[in-house]
């Protein structure tokens, strides 16, 4: 039984791991799209001392440059946006005695959705002759199997923290 309690923190720290990874991309392409000040700075100096013909040259290379690496930012964005969409990002979690002999919340219904409500529910059930896990999928924020009490409550966590 405790394998199932570290295999289902391990779950939810990997989600962590993940959500944060992905902020520390999305942090670093919005400073990429920030760095036009330096750019333009580099560009006032190079037609301070240009002639016209000199200075729009330089004006739309700068411009052309500018343009790529906002495209090349914007399709980093899109493609991180696209995969945060897809990974886990509300968890519900309750923790239970599945009978009246054994004590300690041993058992649990961890609940993982991503941005659409899709997902699953894992639960472990843990008495004195056996532990059963089950999983079963939550797709739009409804499950498609009945549901246990105790996996309802963690589903509706996961659902309440959009």
């Amino acid at each position: 039984m405790e394998y199932i309690q570290w295999a289902a923190l391990g779950l939810a720290l990997v989600a962590v791991l993940l959500s944060v990874w992905a902020l520390v991309l999305i942090r670093r392409a919005h400073a990429r799209l920030n760095e036009v000040t330096p750019d333009t700075r580099g560009l006032a100096q190079r037609v301070k001392d240009a002639d016209v013909q000199e200075s729009l040259s330089a004006i739309f290379s700068q411009l052309e440059s500018m343009s790529r690496k906002s495209d090349e930012t914007k399709a980093q964005v899109d493609e991180l946006n696209r995969l945060m969409s897809r990974s886990i990002r509300r968890i519900g979690l309750v923790r239970y005695d599945s009978n009246d002999e054994i004590k300690g919340n041993l058992s649990f219904a961890l609940c993982m959705l991503d941005n659409r409500d899709n997902g699953v529910m894992l639960t472990s059930v843990y008495d004195l002759n056996a532990c059963r896990v089950f999983v079963r999928g939550i797709l739009g924020g409804k499950a498609q199997h009945d549901l246990m009490p105790e996996e309802a409550e963690a589903l509706e966590q996961a659902l309440g923290d959009r």
